[in-house]
């Protein structure tokens, strides 16, 4: 599945991965658990996947990449 993200969004994230997300790749997107309003999102990370904005949150995970978000709110996934 492609995802329309708006380009500004995309030009203010720097992905070390190359947007996987974004050509269709959900095997390389980490799962939403839970969201906390608009702003905090708890993810189960990828395994083995190494990403500037996966943050540990007391026993789980929050994902602050902007792409992951806008996914996630546009989309529910």
């Amino acid at each position: 599945m492609e995802w329309a993200i708006p380009e500004e969004i995309v030009r203010s994230t720097r992905c070390d991965k190359g947007f996987p997300c974004l050509a269709g790749k959900t095997d390389g997107l980490c799962q939403v658990e839970f969201a906390i309003g608009d702003d905090v999102l708890l993810v189960r990370p990828v395994a083995n996947q190494p990403c500037a904005y996966k943050k540990f949150f007391r026993e789980s995970f929050s994902c602050e990449c902007p792409v992951r978000r806008e996914i996630y709110h546009r989309y529910r996934y």
